[in-house]
């Protein structure tokens, strides 16, 4: 995937975790990440049906949506696309049962480094 720009849509209503993980992959460069965030899931779904993403980082508890429905609905629309699980502590399982589901990772927040983020997202694409 060298010298390559992986598009990212990240849906997360929290506006610090947004920033933290944009942050996390601005600073990668081989391959880049081109990463757009949106707030609710509704806003999420069109863009990607208007866009061209590689991925989606996907909160599951956000203002429109909550739980495996946020999920399904983002399997629904985009069902070949790789679509990695944001959680918490709190939210293990809900992830756990994503993955189950279809999602091909789950992400702790909290645990969430550059070099994992990345490659994590590689190997979701690469699959």
């Amino acid at each position: 995937m060298s010298s390559m720009t992986i598009s990212v849509l990240l849906v997360e209503d929290n506006p610090i975790h947004a920033r933290l993980l944009q942050g996390l992959l601005s600073d990668r460069s081989d391959p880049a990440f081109a990463v757009e965030a949106v707030d609710h899931l509704a806003a999420g779904i069109q863009r990607l049906s208007t866009g061209s993403f590689d991925a989606v980082l996907l909160d599951l508890v956000l203002p429109d949506s909550q739980e495996m429905a946020t999920f399904e609905r983002v399997k629904e629309a985009v069902p070949d696309m790789p679509v990695l699980v944001l959680t918490g502590f709190d939210d293990e399982g809900l992830a756990e049962e994503a993955v189950a589901a279809g999602a091909r990772e789950y992400l702790v927040k909290t645990q969430i480094d550059g070099e994992s983020l990345a490659r994590s997202l590689q190997a979701a694409i690469s699959k």
